[in-house]
């Protein structure tokens, strides 16, 4: 077979399966909407499978597992490409890893009618598989929230057969740099939006006749519990908390440079096979007044992304990174 027919057929399959992942992404924003973790999550999730989708790891007698699945939604995408998915994450909600709870994921396959992902509740760093199990392992933008990464990392390759495939989607320092800008930036979007819903509330009392005095009264105290609530969720305010689990916003941005994750994946007994920026723009300077907006950005430039796919350079100016690694 020529190196010409072979790279066509390849081309034809992922043109297949992206289609098939379009098609996926319409069922969820129609079906499932509220299952998305934030508004834009769907098609910023699709965007991201579709840049990492590589045909070569991804073939259709696979068994893969992701780890971290939050709603499985991308365990939905990639089980359209491979023969079956596991899915796994700890089983409830909790915001400090950034959980979203298991029972989410189940309604968001049921929904799709996806029946070939598997929903195990489990911890990173203690996988109930056996060894040598999978053909790949993915995940997506969960390693930077478990204490223990580097055993997560032994987990991933214990699972997986020899020459088994790793997809890793982790952050970049870039996140933890732009988190000083994005928390101030917060603050002014919901001041914004604080003040419109006061307006709102002023010109209901007028209409309903109220005591302007005592909805003025109410609001305030609204207020008051927002800025308690601000506290609370930012308790090294002035400097921004850490997205993942870190020590201090330092700690995370020293731990998150491409070349420490790297090192970590070799370290570990993986081949690191080639490594690629995302997400080649500020998303946290746009977030937080629209993450659907970010969310377009990010779809409308995935030719751009690709593109410039191989620039090792732009591995430090990217939001993410994705490592492809092979078990050795």
């Amino acid at each position: 077979m020529s190196q010409n027919l072979r790279n066509a057929m390849k081309q034809s399959y992922r043109t297949d399966f992206i289609n098939n992942f379009i098609s996926l992404y319409k069922d969820a924003i129609t079906k499932a909407l509220n299952l998305g973790t934030w508004p834009g999550y769907f098609l910023t999730k699709k965007t991201e499978t579709e840049l990492i989708f590589d045909s070569e790891i991804f073939k259709s007698s696979s068994k893969g597992l992701e780890i971290g699945c939050g709603n499985s939604f991308q365990s939905a995408l990639l089980a359209s490409a491979v023969e079956t998915m596991v899915s796994t994450d700890l089983y409830n909600h909790n915001n400090a890893t950034h959980t979203v709870g298991m029972n989410k994921a189940s309604q968001l396959l049921n929904s799709l009618r996806v029946s070939n992902v598997k929903l195990i509740s489990s911890s990173a760093d203690n996988l109930p598989f056996q060894d040598n199990y999978f053909d790949f392992v993915f995940s997506s933008s969960s390693l930077e929230h478990i204490v223990d990464k580097r055993t997560a990392v032994k987990e991933m390759r214990r699972v997986l057969k020899h020459g088994g495939d790793m997809i890793l989607i982790v952050p970049t320092h870039m996140p933890s740099l732009y988190a000083f800008s994005h928390t101030f930036l917060y603050i002014i979007a919901r001041s914004i939006k604080v003040l419109f819903k006061l307006n709102n509330v002023k010109i209901e009392s007028h209409v309903t006749n109220y005591s302007d005095n005592n909805i003025e009264f109410n609001a305030q105290d609204k207020e008051i519990s927002l800025w308690k609530r601000f506290f609370r969720n930012h308790p090294s305010f002035p400097l921004p908390e850490p997205h993942g689990a870190y020590k201090n916003i330092f700690d995370e941005i020293k731990s998150q440079f491409p070349g420490v994750w790297l090192d970590m994946v070799t370290n570990e007994g993986f081949q690191i096979k080639k490594a690629m920026p995302l997400c080649l723009f500020p998303w946290a300077l746009i977030e937080p007044f629209s993450t659907i907006l970010a969310s377009r950005i990010y779809s409308t430039s995935k030719k751009f992304n690709m593109s410039l796919r191989n620039v090792k350079s732009l591995q430090y100016i990217g939001y993410l990174i994705t490592i492809f690694a092979k078990k050795v």
